[in-house]
């Protein structure tokens, strides 16, 4: 029986008619840079980055997909260099923009930015002393499918159910939320919790509370609200 392996790193080989010129593109506007250079041969590098070329007089057409900060910016960028956009900048529903553009061996390279994670509201749930009561009162007034049983060890919180999926939670105020208020608290995602936390207390709020990635917070005018970096 094989010894089980994981894959430390991998990293797409793509044909080049002209290393010049691939490094006339890949480096002079797509901001890489050389981190092996043989006769036929290029490595380039941009932050964990790795795309090689070798030599090849009838490249077969290859695709790649850059993740960059900015992509605003690679489309300026490749915009002004006369760089053949085969695909339009586009923002798609879940919050990814991207844009594709042809080498001149044909290779299409799709650079995009992932959606931000903040900005979004993330969950919603309600901590009260009897949460059976209230789960199937909420349950019934929201007009949810159903309802679904969340072990935490020693009791079981809920989730309330609509078209099979989890919308909101309803929990005891016991355990990790023995300290939590009476509210149905929604849970905003954040892309970075220690700024979101420092915005907060900088702007006249309060960390009520601290908990791993999760942070309680109450605004300058009392309405509380809970930050979570996922």
């Amino acid at each position: 029986m094989a010894q089980g392996f994981q894959c430390v790193a991998a990293r797409p080989v793509l044909g080049s008619a002209s290393i010049d010129r691939t490094h006339a593109l890949w480096c002079g506007v797509l901001g890489f840079e050389v981190a092996v250079a043989r006769e036929g041969f290029l490595l380039l590098q941009s932050g964990t980055a790795e795309v090689a070329f070798r030599l090849d007089p009838s490249p077969a057409p290859g695709r790649v997909t850059l993740e960059v900060d900015d992509v605003g910016a690679a489309h300026e960028r490749c915009t002004a260099a006369g760089v053949d956009i085969a695909s339009a900048l586009h923002a798609h529903d879940s919050g990814r923009r991207d844009f594709i553009v042809r080498d001149p061996d044909g290779h299409f390279v799709e650079i995009a930015q992932p959606p931000r994670r903040g900005g979004r509201i993330a969950w919603v749930d309600l901590t009260v002393e009897d949460a059976s009561t209230s789960r199937d009162f909420w349950a019934a007034v929201g007009g949810f499918d159903g309802v679904e049983a969340v072990s935490m060890g020693e009791y079981h919180d809920f989730s309330l159910m609509s078209d099979g999926r989890a919308r909101a939670g309803v929990c005891h105020r016991i355990g990790p939320n023995a300290t939590l208020p009476s509210v149905w608290l929604v849970y905003f995602s954040v892309d970075d919790l220690e700024v979101a936390l420092t915005e907060a207390e900088s702007r006249g709020g309060t960390v009520l509370e601290r908990r791993g990635r999760m942070a309680v917070v109450r605004g300058p005018q009392g309405a509380v609200a809970a930050v979570y970096q996922a």
